[in-house]
């Protein structure tokens, strides 16, 4: 049985390195160092209750443990002692209910930091790091929201390349990258956009603080025409939002890149694209307008304070015959929400100092910067005026941007 049982960890061994060769595991890691992964997908090719069991009952004590619950449950951790060859240690990981959802361990777990079963944890969190890439399979629920994430964390990005060649990447708030994700750990089939802060201020802190929580009150259907938000996490004092990426750039390049519509089919599909960001507007105006509300329920309500060409993303491959691809709302860092009660009209937006060129009038100090949203005024109101405005230069032509 023993023999039997070495057998299997060597083919383990085997099959775990030609799946990473085969199938291009590799990815970085929070220093951007290049690391290879194994997929949860390549264990469950190779285990099956019997493998499992076999271990099980290798040694001369057995170890007593359902070979189901590893399969389901424990998998990973199983896996790594294996390789540690140290089988018998899952009995601490049951024991506990440390399950594979709660992987990666950032340390010995306190139940055993003082037992004589330290070293075990601490060989298996040396190991464990491969057999754990963050899933970014963006579908998931709940997303990912500023999880922080250890630095030995693997992403499993397979290329990423600056959107802006040019970009400071030292001395800009932010910088784009365009990312393609390793199919086997995201169900998505097309690149995202990583939103990296690297510098770690005051002011940048704001700016991704402000984009999550917009986007974390945004239901699923909203994104219709607000950009999709995948998750968002932090390592090493580098903040990141994961994005759709827009083929077609921003609407202020499309206008310096396209001729105006010239069909009466392309004006349909080109006004309609941009009407369409109204129904953006209402959702982050009220994102709580699907609840049963009385005169004390609270209202949550938001404004994104900086509408303008180069913050409307042209969300598909559009070509000069074609002006289907939908507009979408980018660039949350100064929007605001606000709690009210009533219909909150009595209730002003915090000054985010917004862009000016595209407010409208009444929302501008004598500097021309966007001011606070008040005389009982809808926070939609400011917004819909900086619409209005772009669908008025628009109907001019894009020569106007």
């Amino acid at each position: 049985m023993a023999e039997l049982a070495g057998k299997i960890v060597a083919d383990f061994q085997y099959h775990i390195d030609s799946f990473v060769e085969n199938n291009k595991c590799f990815g970085l890691n929070g220093h951007d160092e290049k690391r290879e992964f194994v997929p949860t997908v390549a264990l469950t090719e190779f285990w099956t209750r019997e493998k499992i069991t076999t271990v099980l009952c290798s040694p001369k004590d057995m170890i007593k443990q359902s070979a189901d619950t590893i399969f389901k449950h424990y998998l990973i951790s199983f896996s790594v002692l294996v390789l540690n060859l140290n089988a018998e240690s899952i009995n601490l990981f049951i024991q506990e209910d440390l399950r594979d959802t709660q992987l990666p361990l950032p340390s010995v777990p306190e139940v055993y930091s003082d037992s004589a079963s330290c070293g075990v944890f601490e060989e298996f969190i040396k190991r464990q790091w491969k057999f754990c890439p963050m899933s970014l399979d963006c579908g998931s629920s709940p997303k990912p929201s500023r999880r922080n994430l250890l630095p030995q964390r693997i992403l499993p990005i397979v290329a990423k390349e600056k959107l802006n060649p040019e970009a400071d990447e030292d001395g800009e708030q932010a910088v784009l990258f365009k990312v393609d994700l390793h199919p086997l750990c995201s169900q998505l089939g097309k690149p995202v956009v990583f939103k990296e802060y690297r510098q770690r201020t005051h002011e940048t802190q704001r700016l991704f603080t402000n984009e999550c929580d917009l986007y974390k009150q945004l239901r699923e259907d909203s994104f219709g025409h607000i950009v999709t938000y995948y998750g968002s996490f932090e390592c090493l004092g580098r903040s990141t939002n994961v994005l759709e990426f827009a083929p077609g750039g921003t609407l202020l390049s499309f206008f310096e890149s396209r001729q105006p519509p010239r069909t009466d089919e392309q004006r349909k599909l080109f006004w309609g694209n941009l009407f369409g960001l109204f129904r953006g507007l209402q959702c982050i105006e009220d994102f709580t307008a699907d609840h049963r509300h009385s005169r004390h329920t609270y209202r949550l309500k938001g404004t994104h304070q900086d509408i303008r060409p180069q913050n409307i993303l042209v969300c598909g491959a559009s070509s000069d015959e074609d002006y289907s691809a939908p507009f979408k709302f980018v660039d949350m860092g100064i929007a605001d929400i606000l709690k009210m009660r009533d219909g909150g009209y009595d209730r002003h937006a915090i000054d985010q100092r917004g862009n000016g060129m595209y407010s409208p009038p009444e929302a501008c100090r004598d500097e021309g910067v966007a001011t606070d949203i008040g005389d009982k005024k809808p926070q939609l109101a400011v917004d819909c005026g900086t619409i209005a405005d772009l669908d008025a230069l628009c109907s001019c032509g894009g020569d106007i941007f």
